[in-house]
């Protein structure tokens, strides 16, 4: 009943958010009706949660919080996703033991959807490309609390991905594109610090961004910075004829300043190869996505779409379905130099190009 009461009242919020959109754009097409719904996954955020408050401003001890993954990985090592005393706004997913690990620990900092500050949200697709060697750190504190949607039920099945409602009651602040800068920075000045269980261990020259949603914005944000080896964008794309910022009534009457990250200036500053991630047209990200394939230009851009699974992807399914696995591929590629991974991308008989299950595109690369 919580859960639906939630839901109805950002339902009725959407659409007065719209409502406002439309007037400040004078228009009403479809496009807009696309990308003021789009736009609504950030606004969710602005739920209020005192219990997500209060982890964000609990004082830094000298403990840290481990947590056991929920779900099962397919890589050689097992993982454990934690937050670090001096990283109190984010989650950690590493390989338990570090010196297990053959060669050094790629980083890939991750955006969530809804620009949430839910660290755990996305455990499937994290904890699975942790477990191949990478340090994964998501935007967020781990929340304790998180609802069971999405991880698996007593048959194996999952229950799909959390609507933006029921993230947006248990995170009430929501994140920024200088979130994943600062995962970065820690996990660079760790592989520098003697003291630190991470010295030495981390490849610091070999970074990814990524995100869904919203959080594939700021991971497009991101990607500007000349550290940046690669980008993964999950079901994302400029929102176009968006404001970058805007004030409206939040469900609980208060004020409510909406940032919406990325423009199509984003784009120009792209150095790096990209890898979009899209569920096909029922993704409300499929319109944006398309042209931002089409703006584009001068770096190795590879587009994905998986059948017609929709805006939540498949991260929500076991080891986070064919999106993850494709993820991984590319990371171990761009990242560890995999050529076998890489088999999967180029040529025109690449493995993902092959399989009826995925629509793709690609230029400036084989």
């Amino acid at each position: 009943m919580k859960k639906f009461v939630v839901l109805f009242a950002m339902c009725i919020f959407s659409l007065c958010c719209f409502a406002q959109l439309s007037q400040i754009e004078g228009q009403t097409n479809d496009n807009h009706w696309v990308s003021a719904w789009y736009a609504m996954i950030p606004v969710t955020m602005t739920v209020l949660s005192v219990q997500a408050s209060a982890q964000q401003s609990a004082p830094q001890t000298n403990a840290m919080v481990v947590k056991e993954p929920v779900f099962q990985t397919n890589g050689p090592y097992k993982v454990q996703e934690m937050m670090e005393p001096s990283l109190a706004r984010h989650t950690v997913y590493r390989p338990i033991d570090l010196k297990a690990v053959k060669g050094k620990l790629p980083i890939m900092a991750f955006g969530n959807g809804g620009c949430s500050m839910i660290g755990n949200a996305f455990e499937t697709y994290l904890t699975e490309i942790a477990s191949y060697g990478f340090l994964v750190i998501a935007s967020g504190p781990i929340q304790p609390t998180f609802p069971p949607e999405g991880r698996p039920g007593p048959n194996g099945t999952t229950l799909g991905q959390p609507s933006d409602a029921v993230v947006g009651a248990l995170s009430s602040e929501r994140s920024k594109s200088s979130y994943l800068f600062e995962a970065i920075d820690w996990a660079v000045a760790q592989n520098k610090d003697p003291k630190s269980p991470y010295y030495g261990k981390i490849a610091a020259d070999m970074i990814a961004v990524s995100g869904q949603s919203c959080g594939g914005l700021e991971a497009l944000e991101a990607a500007a910075d000349l550290r940046v080896k690669t980008a993964i964008i999950f079901n994302s794309g400029i929102m176009r004829g968006t404001p970058p910022g805007f004030s409206m009534k939040g469900p609980d009457g208060k004020t409510v300043r909406v940032i919406v990250p990325g423009t199509e200036e984003t784009l120009k500053k792209l150095h790096t190869p990209v890898f979009y991630l899209i569920g096909g047209e029922k993704d409300i990200a499929y319109k944006n996505s398309e042209i931002d394939y089409q703006q584009i230009e001068g770096i190795p851009l590879f587009n994905a779409n998986l059948g017609n699974v929709g805006h939540n992807g498949s991260l929500s399914r076991p080891f986070g379905g064919k999106m993850a696995q494709a993820a991984r591929l590319w990371l171990q590629w761009h990242l560890k130099g995999d050529q076998e991974a890489a088999k999967a991308f180029v040529d025109l008989d690449c493995t993902l190009c092959k399989d009826p299950e995925w629509a793709v595109k690609k230029k400036n690369m084989k």
